[in-house]
């Protein structure tokens, strides 16, 4: 496998990430809240235990995957890598044509895919978890829990190419896995910017929102769709 190609689908993976919106959402309500609750430079503080839960469990499902992997499925005599292969771009695929079309609810609004009673739990979670660290810091990790959902295979290509990535020196592969964790936080990192140093409430952040949604859904759908390509491409037809 290339170097090349492998950086190329890592970029690709954290595109994918990067605009994937129900954790930058989370963390926006929970900032809202806690501005109101806390000095300025207390909710910045406390924002950072969101970033680190969250970067947390990054890791952690990372590492679970990596596990799984390594130890159980490619080892396997019995599994042919590139059917493998196929069903990860196949959900890929499958992802990008529902993240177009689903992602976002009929209306004007961002509202997410997410059933009504699971957006109050998540709302409610980020309203009461405005005072205590290791509340915001639970809620960061469960933000991470939450968009699993989609960044599930995404997580799994990430983890094969650092696998096989092609290289003598061993501490690359450590280092691509830090990378990846610490850059896939890049939209969380820009919306608790927006609050800080731009000074922007939740309302201006809103309608920022609403005027850029179809540019995130279709780069979203799109780097699903080109992950799934690249994939078929370079790792079962190369």
């Amino acid at each position: 496998m290339s170097v090349l190609t492998s950086l190329g689908i890592l970029t690709l993976a954290l595109f994918a990430c990067g605009f994937l919106r129900l954790v930058p959402s989370i963390f926006a309500i929970f900032y809202h809240y806690a501005s109101a609750k806390n000095s300025r430079d207390n909710t910045l503080k406390l924002s950072g235990f969101f970033v680190v839960g969250h970067m947390m469990m990054t890791m952690v499902i990372l590492f679970l995957i990596y596990f799984i992997l390594y130890h159980f499925l490619l080892d396997n005599p019995l599994l042919n890598v590139n059917i493998f292969y196929w069903v990860i771009a196949g959900i890929l695929a499958l992802f990008s044509l529902f993240l177009f079309f689903f992602y976002y609810r009929r209306g004007k609004g961002t509202r997410l895919f997410l059933g009504r009673k699971m957006a109050k739990n998540i709302s409610l979670r980020a309203r009461n978890a405005s005072k205590k660290p290791s509340d915001v810091f639970a809620l960061g990790m469960t933000a991470g829990i939450f968009e699993l959902i989609f960044a599930l295979p995404v997580y799994v290509v990430v983890i094969l190419e650092i696998i096989n990535f092609e290289s003598d020196n061993i501490l690359y592969q450590p280092l691509l896995f830090f990378t990846f964790v610490i850059l896939s936080m890049a939209s969380t990192f820009a919306m608790r910017g927006q609050f800080y140093r731009k000074r922007k409430n939740l309302a201006e952040i809103h309608r920022a929102q609403i005027k850029n949604r179809t540019f995130y859904r279709i780069m979203l759908s799109a780097s699903f769709l080109l992950l799934a390509v690249f994939i078929v491409s370079f790792r079962i037809f190369s």
